[in-house]
């Protein structure tokens, strides 16, 4: 993690530092400075974004670790896709957000390997339990054949005050390079494309 922050610091200050010593070249502008001051500001940029960043992540992780900006949230769907978004909510130490468990309208044996503790209702249970725990967020990882479950669901927590997230579960398709895109503000998902040249 360490080496990642400090790679990219000092990957986008090398990047900026090209694009100054190019513009004060082509401009001439580079007679007008001092050359200790400008190395000195060169050197020392890196280091102070490092600091900088180190600080700003230990307030948050404090301020996480506090309960100062804790969420709640519950996972629609204890399929494949609900556990590993639980479990990377669960190990992402910045994100703030306690799971606490999921709704599912399988039976108990069939959510083979999940603690039945976490299994905290069905799909129609979703909207009391979010009013009456105030849960912040709710993430819907239905696959897209559930789609009037979905919109029912989705019209349930609309007098809720918790924001609601849809998790498209891809998993359908064969992906190779899925991504996320938009075409005048309208998301889409690139599930095959197609090279232009």
């Amino acid at each position: 993690h360490l080496t990642r922050l400090i790679r990219g610091i000092v990957i986008g200050w090398a990047i900026v530092v090209a694009i100054l010593l190019f513009l004060g070249y082509a401009t001439q502008l580079s007679n007008n400075f001092e050359q200790r001051v400008i190395l000195t500001w060169f050197a020392a940029t890196p280091l102070t974004l490092l600091v900088g960043t180190k600080l700003a992540l230990s307030f948050v992780r404090r301020a996480v670790a506090s309960g100062a900006i804790a969420r709640t949230a519950v996972v629609v769907g204890a399929n494949e896709l609900g556990r590993e978004l639980a479990s990377r909510l669960r190990r992402d130490v910045y994100s703030g957000i306690s799971v606490r468990g999921f709704f599912d309208d399988r039976s108990p044996e069939r959510l083979a390997g999940l603690d039945p503790a976490e299994v905290l209702g069905k799909v129609q249970d979703v909207s009391d339990y979010v009013k009456r725990h105030n849960i912040d967020c709710v993430y819907v990882a239905l696959p897209i054949a559930a789609q009037p479950r979905i919109i029912e669901l989705i019209n349930a927590l609309r007098d809720s005050t918790a924001s609601v997230y849809f998790v498209p579960h891809l998993f359908v398709f064969d992906l190779i390079q899925a991504r996320v895109d938009s075409v005048n503000g309208i998301p889409v998902v690139a599930v095959c494309e197609t090279p232009i040249f």
